[in-house]
């Protein structure tokens, strides 16, 4: 199998190509652009998508919850926090500062090594997003009015601009936990256990196969926790198995930056009414 896009990019793969044909510097190996489709799927380039993402989920909670650190926030984040709380990391700070330093400090390291970044591709992965959000939206949506007849409020009701907020935070955290995190994980997982069995070796198709459905289980049942959980259905609960299988298949086809994105997009459209307006 070729070597991973991930190692050539971070530089951690042998160089066995000449200058001419690499573009090469003193510094390391020049990441050349390939072209559209190919490279938004790059962390670059989620990481590119993913700042803007982070800071307007953090403004827009500044405004509506007028506090930088309480009010309504990403379950997600809250939950990555309490997590991160057991290693000493201080509850008050926000995940997505941390988000957001770690990822211009990698875009950093990778510029001094000859990183050529096409910033233009992030426009183009707006639309791009917002083009996913729409046709996952109006499926979904479509498919809301079937399933979800008749389903309980939460019992919390944040205001609109929480909403708002909650919308981006959603996107941002929800693909990087169900999808980025969980899929990989529960897919070794499987392969680790099949070969420590020594019963036949699991199919890697198969053990993928299986992680998404199991995040998409998860990411459903997720929406049923809390105090601002909506109540369980068995329709609410498939409608969102089935917006799971949705955001996992964006992801594994355009990646972590696109599917974040199309996500807080979907969210936003439904928050804003946009959805029922179009469907009548």
């Amino acid at each position: 199998m070729a070597e991973s896009d991930w190692r050539k990019e971070m530089g951690l793969g042998e160089d066995k190509s000449s200058t001419s044909q690499t573009g090469a510097t003193g510094k390391g190996k020049q990441f050349v652009n390939q072209s559209y489709w190919k490279d938004l799927r790059k962390w670059v380039y989620a990481l590119g998508l993913a700042i803007p993402l982070a800071i307007i989920y953090e403004l827009f909670c500044l405004i509506v919850n007028r506090s930088p650190i309480e009010g309504v926030r990403s379950a997600v984040e809250v939950g990555i926090l309490s997590l991160l709380a057991l290693l000493g990391v201080p509850t008050w700070l926000p995940f997505s500062i941390i988000f957001i330093l770690i990822f211009l400090f990698l875009l950093w390291w990778q510029s001094r090594r000859g990183l050529k970044f096409n910033w233009k591709y992030l426009l183009f992965g707006w639309g791009e997003s917002l083009v996913w959000g729409l046709l996952l939206g109006l499926v979904l949506i479509i498919l809301t009015s079937f399933l979800l007849k008749g389903a309980v409020g939460n019992t919390i009701v944040p205001t609109f601009g929480q909403n708002l907020a909650v919308s981006f935070g959603a996107g941002l955290y929800e693909e990087l936990a169900f999808r980025v995190a969980l899929i990989p994980f529960t897919a070794w997982l499987l392969l680790f256990i099949s070969r420590k069995m020594g019963k036949g070796k699991l199919k890697r198709w198969v053990a993928i196969f299986i992680a998404v459905i199991f995040s998409s289980v998860v990411f459903s049942l997720f929406h049923h926790l809390g105090n601002m959980a909506e109540p369980f259905t068995l329709g609410a609960f498939f409608f969102r198995f089935l917006a799971g299988l949705c955001f996992a298949a964006v992801f594994a086809l355009r990646g972590y930056g696109i599917a974040a994105w199309a996500h807080a997009f979907y969210d936003v459209l439904v928050v804003t009414g946009v959805f029922s307006a179009l469907l009548g």
